[in-house]
């Protein structure tokens, strides 16, 4: 029976291109679990007409994957070239890199939106899903044009739906013609 869950980051992934966090103590990923606003948040705070990256790693329950949808808390902490600023959807693995196109987002001081993007299949292979390990990476592609501009993102998780692999049951140990 297939079973829908959320998962939060585990760890920081391979790309980790935001510049600063709150509080600063810790890592990235631990900031992301809650949609707390400006309790705990990661922000871009990057040059002008940038695009960064960030991933994270996520414990996936061992299963059979039909479907992986990214979620994120997101806005841009300036409201005068707000709508420059725009985010969407990474996927990275040892095997390629996938990334979303890009929407604009809603601007401070408390606008931060859902972005949700959703995956039937591997975004990266074209594939069914099938067993995802720990080498896949999910997080955010983003990009603002002017300095003055960061995105904030307060809270990361996947909503997955997969069916979980048994443990025990019958097995056939082996044959033999004795």
């Amino acid at each position: 029976m297939a079973m829908t869950v959320n998962i939060y980051p585990a760890a920081n992934g391979s790309y980790q291109q935001c510049a600063q966090q709150y509080p600063a103590s810790g890592s990235h990923y631990d900031k992301l679990s809650t949609n707390d606003g400006y309790e705990t948040y990661v922000k871009s705070s990057r040059v002008g007409g940038t695009t960064f990256y960030e991933t994270y790693r996520f414990n996936f329950p061992a299963g059979i994957y039909s479907n992986v949808t990214l979620k994120m808390w997101v806005c841009c902490e300036s409201g005068t070239y707000g709508h420059y600023s725009q985010s969407g959807a990474f996927v990275y693995s040892p095997a390629g890199s996938y990334a979303s196109g890009l929407t604009a987002l809603a601007c401070w001081p408390s606008n931060f939106a859902l972005k949700s993007y959703s995956f039937s299949t591997n975004p990266i292979t074209g594939a069914a899903w099938g067993v995802l390990d720990n080498t896949t990476e999910f997080g955010f592609k983003g990009w603002q044009c002017c300095n003055n501009e960061s995105m904030l993102i307060t809270q990361v998780y996947l909503t997955v739906t997969y069916e979980p692999l048994s443990s025990g049951g019958a097995q056939i140990i082996g044959l033999s013609d004795i």
